[in-house]
């Protein structure tokens, strides 16, 4: 049984570092709708509606059974950062290390 929040939707943004035009190529979509799919059929969220630009993303979504909106945020761009880069290791491996960062908790920040 679905326990619903007491929270509303709520709107989030996440941008490519840089304003990489990264999110023009299908396959870095797919891994965005991959992991929202994974977030609703895990009954994490409540997806109310999305749209992918070219650099950055818009998501409408609802937090489920007490998983709290940090969780469900720090959790997609964790997952999708991840697979972003792997996938930029094998495809474009010098825009990869544009992306590079030097901070404390991550090599790159996609």
């Amino acid at each position: 049984m679905i326990k619903y929040p007491t929270i509303w939707p709520q709107f989030f943004t996440a941008s490519i570092q840089q304003h990489f035009q990264l999110l023009k190529e299908p396959s870095y979509k797919d891994i965005i709708v991959s992991s929202l799919k994974f977030l609703v059929d895990e009954a994490r969220i409540d997806l109310s509606a999305f749209v992918i630009m070219s650099n950055h993303v818009h998501i409408i979504w609802q937090p489920l059974n007490n998983h709290t909106l940090s969780d469900i945020q720090g959790s997609f761009m964790r997952h999708t950062a991840k697979q972003i880069l792997k996938r930029l290791e094998i495809e474009n491996p010098e825009l990869k290390e544009k992306l590079k960062v030097n901070k404390y908790d991550r090599a790159y920040q996609v």
